[in-house]
């Protein structure tokens, strides 16, 4: 029985469902042994299932959710509604948990949680965000876009190693 269920929160557009698919496939591997769950829409919603009834139930079930930030996330009203619902669980004392991608590089002054500029649940600037990476050799935060396609694995990998120790 999974006691991890991990939502991946991303926008559908090139290049994020390409890394949202390796992030993924990286979590199948790890999913006996770490006793998690994933959801993902492209896997878990069926053609023709009601798509938005099915996000609203794995949010509802998740204990922690993969955001894969990027400018167009931001922008898009359903992944800020995916956002938003799991940092008000978190605001109502549920123990659920971000964690955060750096998918390509963003300007922290264009994150915004709500436009009148008050706190969701324990977020209220990018300084609050939880990321797992990815990070050069300095441990500075990269955008994971600009390693290139060919080394997205080997981010990964570091980005779940660090995942695997949050992980109750």
């Amino acid at each position: 029985m999974s006691t991890n269920n991990i939502f991946i929160s991303y926008k559908h557009e090139q290049p994020w469902v390409d890394m949202a698919a390796k992030f993924r496939i990286k979590l199948a591997n790890y999913a006996d042994d770490w006793k998690l769950d994933y959801f993902i829409d492209s896997r878990q919603i069926a053609a023709g299932q009601p798509w938005r009834a099915s996000i609203d139930a794995a949010l509802g079930s998740c204990t922690h959710m993969l955001c894969l930030m990027c400018d167009t996330y931001w922008d898009s009203v359903e992944c800020r509604r995916e956002l938003d619902t799991l940092l008000a669980r978190r605001a109502a004392g549920e123990g659920v948990v971000p964690f955060f991608v750096l998918a390509e590089p963003m300007n922290p002054a264009y994150l915004r949680f709500n436009p009148d500029g008050t706190r969701v649940g324990d977020v209220s600037k990018v300084g609050d965000f939880q990321f797992l990476g990815p990070y050069d050799d300095a441990q500075r935060l990269i955008a994971l876009q600009s390693l290139g396609r060919e080394h997205w694995s080997e981010a990964v990998e570091a980005m779940l190693t660090r995942l695997k120790r949050d992980l109750h």
